[in-house]
């Protein structure tokens, strides 16, 4: 019996030690399924932080997207301005270059028309001062003839007088 005990007693001290054991791996294996535990929550956080930054990245590139849309769509708007801007002031230069044209021919023929009317005006200035000096030598020979005329006949006069004043006299003596 005392082998029994001895191997009792080993059975016990191997069920203790297996028991222990048992314990020890059950023990790591709580730790293990802990760090396992964290390692997961751990990945989770990380697959979580993950997915936030590819969502933040999808809206990033949503948001860059729009304003590429948006810049593209002003750049289109401006571009479209500008040459409207562009016909526009090409159209009103054209528009003051005829007007410019047109007041230049305008004020050439003014000037043509003004030249044209001086030298009308010179002409009959001149031959008004022509008409002038004509009428002028016509009155200083009508003025000399009438002259003669009366020194004749203030000379026939005086010769009549004298004729009648010697016939009064010859009459009276």
């Amino acid at each position: 019996m005392a082998t029994k005990k001895k191997g009792d007693g080993k059975k016990d001290g191997d069920d203790k030690a297996l028991k222990d054991m048992n314990d020890m791996i059950s023990g790591q294996i709580n730790v293990l399924k802990w760090r396992i535990a964290m390692e997961q929550e751990k990945t989770d956080r990380s697959r979580a932080g993950q997915n936030e930054c590819r969502q933040k990245l999808i809206e990033i590139n949503q948001c860059f997207e729009d304003e590429g849309k948006k810049s593209f769509h002003i750049n289109s708007e401006m571009k479209g301005q500008y040459r409207s801007m562009l016909k526009e002031k090409e159209e009103r230069i054209a528009q003051l270059e005829d007007e410019l044209y047109r007041g230049e021919r305008e004020l050439s023929d003014k000037e043509k028309g003004i030249k044209e009317m001086i030298r009308t005006k010179d002409k009959e200035i001149e031959d008004k001062d022509n008409e002038i000096r004509e009428l002028r030598k016509k009155i200083d020979d009508m003025s000399q003839e009438f002259a003669s005329m009366l020194k004749a006949t203030l000379d026939k006069m005086q010769e009549r007088i004298e004729l009648a004043n010697t016939q009064w006299d010859s009459d009276l003596a």
